[in-house]
C-alpha cells in the first residue's frame, strides 16, 4: 500500500480500537455503532485486497528466485567441465575464464551473474562439443544453459512486469480505499460530531485518534515515540 493509505488506514483502525473500548459513548448515538461496523467492513476489504497485491508480488519475487538458482546450477556445471578441460589441456586462458566459485556466483548482483553467464555460455559454445563429451557436457546441456539464461535475462526486468501483473489488484485496492476514506471522512467523521455535545470527552479522543493520519504529513523529526504517546 501507498504511504498514505498506511498512514490512514492505521488512523481508522486506533479509532476503532478506541470506540470499541468506549461502547457506552457509542451507544448514546444508535446510528453511530451502524457506521463503526460499516467502516470495520470497508477496512476488511481494503486489507484483503492488498494482500492479494502482496501476494502477487511475492509470487513474483519466487519465480525470480526461482530462475536463478536454475541458471546457477547451469553454470557451476559448465565451470566444472571448463576447469576440467584446461586442467588437461594446460589451457591457462581457459582456466583463468572458469575462475568463479559457487559463493561468489551466489553473491552476484543479478545484471552481473547473467554478464558471467553471458560469457560462459559464449565460451561452451566456442568449444567443439567432442572435446567436452568426455567431461560430460553434452548438447542437451547446452540448450538448458540457454533456456535457463533466457528465461533469467527474462524475469531480471520483471518489477516492471510485476507492475503490471499486479495493476488490476492494485486498482481494485484503491478504489476500496477511496470507498474506507470517503466513508471515514464524510459519514463516521459527521457522525462523531454529535458527541461535542452527547459526550466531549469520547469526541476529544475521537478526534485525537482520528488526527493520527495527519502525523504522516509532517516532517521525519516527529518521533514515532510521540506519536505512540498521543494514541495512548
Amino acid at each position: 500500500m501507498t504511504r498514505r493509505q498506511k498512514i490512514f488506514t492505521g488512523s481508522v483502525l486506533v479509532t476503532l480500537e478506541m470506540c470499541e473500548k468506549n461502547a457506552a459513548a457509542v451507544a448514546l448515538v444508535p446510528v453511530m455503532s451502524a457506521r463503526l461496523t460499516k467502516t470495520k467492513d470497508l477496512l476488511r476489504d481494503f486489507d484483503d485486497a492488498e494482500l492479494l497485491v502482496m501476494n502477487k508480488m511475492k509470487g513474483v519475487t519466487e519465480s525470480k528466485e526461482q530462475s536463478r538458482l536454475a541458471l546457477m546450477v547451469e553454470m557451476e556445471f559448465g565451470l566444472d567441465v571448463l576447469r576440467s578441460l584446461a586442467f588437461d589441456t594446460g589451457d591457462a586462458v581457459l582456466k583463468a575464464g572458469a575462475d568463479y566459485g559457487e559463493t561468489e556466483l551466489a553473491r552476484m548482483q543479478g545484471f552481473d551473474l547473467m554478464e558471467v553467464a553471458s560469457m560462459l555460455k559464449t565460451r561452451l559454445e566456442g568449444i567443439a562439443l567432442g572435446s567436452l563429451l568426455p567431461y560430460g557436457f553434452e548438447a542437451g546441456d547446452l540448450s538448458d544453459f540457454t533456456d535457463k539464461l533466457t528465461d533469467f535475462e527474462k524475469k531480471l526486468y520483471w518489477p516492471e512486469t510485476g507492475i503490471k501483473l499486479r495493476k488490476a489488484g492494485v486498482e481494485d485496492r484503491n478504489g476500496k480505499y477511496k470507498k474506507l476514506h470517503d466513508f471515514v471522512k464524510e459519514v463516521l467523521d459527521t457522525t462523531a460530531g454529535v458527541y461535542r455535545k452527547k459526550d466531549p470527552h469520547f469526541y476529544v479522543g475521537y478526534k485525537i485518534c482520528r488526527k493520527l493520519h495527519k502525523q504522516g504529513g509532517r516532517k521525519k523529526k516527529t518521533a514515532a515515540g510521540e506519536v505512540g504517546a498521543v494514541v495512548g
